[in-house]
């Protein structure tokens, strides 16, 4: 007993360390969500309103936060900095009581920090802490449903459970949705243990907080059953106990909680109405359309491909022991009747699996599985077990030790601007996102950087841009597609589509630009951030050129032979015989040399209908001696390539590419081309 207590210390001690570890810096101030939560709560401490004013998250995580400000982090912050600055107390420099315009502002600027920084640290710290107390609670469940041992391995798994680490860092609802749904889960089953009054209202109480979390129904189901069971349990149906005032008063308990956590939802119920619109447009409900992708992205980077099939095989397992095990049968239908109606939703009724830290909810019921099959193993035998159990759990320590790590480095975001500050001259014209670099940078004279306008080399050099500051946050927006596939394409759920993603337009453009790179600010995906990289376009040296070949628009050389070394140009003749506006290019040549990555894209076709011009410039690799030219119109009978004119340089060229001010670095594709959306 002393060994496993310690067994589980050290379990919450690693878990302590991965949740808390990687808040600071952490995943940079700029997504989008967490200021619903952390913002709102600050909203309503400034104006002295519980009311949140907009209702695409639900109350309780807001709430959580207000109340973890004013209890907690406001009044040590308020500490901290008359301690800080007791010198200038005492000097009377700042002199007490502060005025209210003093108080005022030293509350923005010192206690909340630079556009409420520390409130998001605030925020995260406590989500972090929610984290811990997931594994806390998986231990619990596992405890209570079937012993110590299910539960201990319950919580190894979930401690290092990828999803479970990294939004642990964020201060969004999905680790609060987990709490409240094991929480839910819990009194339930202590209902199912012991029937009673106290026990009905426990279980209303948590499943009200689970449903008001995120509006998720999925508590309720396995209340029902339990509460079917108890009607069952003299062996006979009762349909008094069916029935029974304890029922209607958990779920009375449940609806009071959710008013409570979510009161001027109910107030403002027009208004909410239409935020709970707007929220299902964005997660396509009613699509009815099978998605694979969420199964996939916990087989391939959360759970990895052992854990995966030890979670399926535990789920038929434990069905099957049913078969002999009444007990262990109502278990697993227990568990499942979360699953189900689950992957129904976001696996099938809506693209919400698209969206894969809505798997965070979910994730602990499948490692209750996995967790079984494994202690049955451990049963049978210790030496086939503790191997599986260190391979379980490789992919998702690898991925969170990976993330937590990098995730205690500065953001790219600030390397990139001290970067600029000590090396950027302002008469530079660079091709940037407009909100790019996020904060902080030297004056920059910019042009468009677009994903429906200029996006590649071409392009940039067609607007005079003479760099390019790329940030793989938006640039790798094209490369989502893909993420909602069903059985007619089985090979997305073990790989992603590299080929296709890779010789896109945007994909060949991105791999161009970052291999002209002068600076990079990069993290591997396991930690997502604001993946910054600035280019300095290519300039080949003026040399004499010489022209090799003609061809017309039907007749492309696939196996063109070409010169180690030397520079080459491709001159294209493209017809449009439709108006292209500049967000709408159209038409482009490709070329590709072989036994090499070099690849490179023209610039596309927009404006009036009529005769373009477009050519790529390019060295040939020290180990290519041919290259093949395609040209891609996404309506060829409105876009058509007329002729193409090879030029060769006379003499080789150096690879400008391997000399200052170019410093190549290898990058993870991983982070230009997501595994999920963000990576997050």
């Amino acid at each position: 007993m002393q060994v496993k207590r310690n067994l589980l210390i050290i379990v919450l001690l690693v878990a302590t360390v991965l949740r808390f570890g990687g808040v600071y810096p952490g995943y940079s101030r700029f997504h989008s969500d967490e200021p619903i939560i952390y913002g709102t709560a600050v909203d309503m401490i400034r104006n002295k309103n519980l009311n949140p004013g907009r209702y695409d998250y639900p109350g309780p995580a807001i709430y959580l936060n207000y109340i973890a400000y004013r209890v907690f982090f406001i009044p040590v912050s308020w500490l901290k900095f008359y301690v800080i600055n007791i010198d200038k107390i005492v000097d009377g420099i700042i002199k007490l009581p502060l005025s209210f315009h003093d108080k005022k502002r030293i509350f923005q600027v010192e206690i909340l920090g630079n556009r409420e920084v520390n409130a998001m640290y605030w925020g995260r710290y406590l989500t972090a802490a929610f984290g811990v107390g997931n594994v806390v609670l998986i231990y619990v469940l596992g405890k209570k449903l079937f012993n110590r041992n299910v539960g201990l391995i319950a919580a190894l798994l979930l401690t290092f459970d990828f999803r479970h680490v990294t939004n642990s860092h964020i201060g969004l609802p999905d680790i609060y949705n987990s709490f409240f749904l094991l929480l839910s889960l819990i009194a339930t089953v202590s209902l199912w243990k012991q029937e009673s009054r106290k026990n009905y209202l426990l279980a209303g109480l948590a499943m009200g907080a689970a449903f008001a979390t995120k509006y998720q129904v999925f508590s309720i189901f396995p209340f029902a059953l339990v509460h079917l069971l108890l009607a069952f349990k003299s062996g006979k149906f009762s349909l008094k106990k069916l029935f029974r005032l304890e029922a209607f008063m958990a779920g009375f308990v449940a609806l009071l909680v959710i008013f409570l956590t979510n009161p001027y939802f109910f107030i403002e119920i027009e208004k909410a109405v239409g935020w709970t619109v707007d929220v299902s447009r964005k997660y396509a409900m009613g699509i009815s359309r099978v998605n694979l992708f969420p199964l996939s992205y916990l087989y391939n980077y959360d759970f990895g491909p052992i854990l995966f099939v030890v979670t399926i095989v535990g789920i038929v397992f434990m069905f099957l022991k049913g078969l002999i095990n009444k007990s262990v049968l109502a278990k697993a239908t227990f568990l499942s009747l979360v699953l189900i109606p689950y992957f129904f939703i976001f696996a099938y009724y809506s693209n919400g699996g698209f969206y894969v830290r809505n798997l965070i909810t979910i994730t602990p019921v499948l490692i209750i599985f996995a967790s079984y099959l494994l202690y049955s193993i451990a049963n049978f035998s210790k030496w086939l077990f503790f191997p599986l159990l260190l391979l379980c759990l490789f992919v998702p320590a690898k991925n969170s030790l990976i993330h937590t790590y990098y995730n205690t480095k500065q953001w790219n975001y600030q390397l990139t601007s001290d970067w600029l500050y000590k090396n950027w001259d302002v008469s530079r014209v660079v091709a940037s996102h407009p909100f790019d670099p996020p904060t902080g940078s030297p004056e920059m004279v910019k042009t468009e950087f677009e994903l429906d306008g200029a996006y590649s080399i071409a392009e940039h050099k067609e607007n005079g841009a003479e760099y390019a500051l790329i940030n793989f946050d938006w640039a790798g927006n094209p490369f989502y597609d893909w993420m909602s596939f069903d059985f007619s394409k089985p090979e997305l759920f073990f790989s992603k589509p590299w080929d296709q993603l890779r010789n896109s337009y945007h994909g060949i453009a991105a791999e161009e630009i970052v291999r002209y790179q002068i600076f990079a600010a990069t993290k591997p995906w396991q930690a997502p951030d604001a993946n910054l990289i600035m280019a300095k376009l290519p300039q080949w040296p003026k040399t004499q050129m010489v022209s090799i070949g003609t061809f017309d628009g039907q007749n492309l050389p696939q196996n063109f032979k070409v010169k180690p070394g030397h520079l080459y140009k491709v001159v294209a003749t493209i017809e449009t015989t439709t108006q292209l506006s500049s967000k709408k290019r159209n038409g482009y040549i490709k070329v590709e040399f072989a036994n090499s990555n070099t690849k490179t894209v023209s610039a596309r076709v927009y404006g009036a209908p009529g005769i373009y011009s477009k050519e790529v410039v390019e060295r040939a690799p020290d180990n290519s001696e041919s290259m093949a030219i395609a040209f891609v119109a996404n309506e060829s009978s409105l876009v058509t390539l007329k002729q193409i004119e090879i030029w060769e340089s006379v003499d080789r060229v150096e690879d400008i590419g391997k000399n200052p001010p170019y410093k190549y670095q290898q990058i993870d594709l991983d982070t230009l081309y997501p595994n999920s959306h963000g990576n997050l």
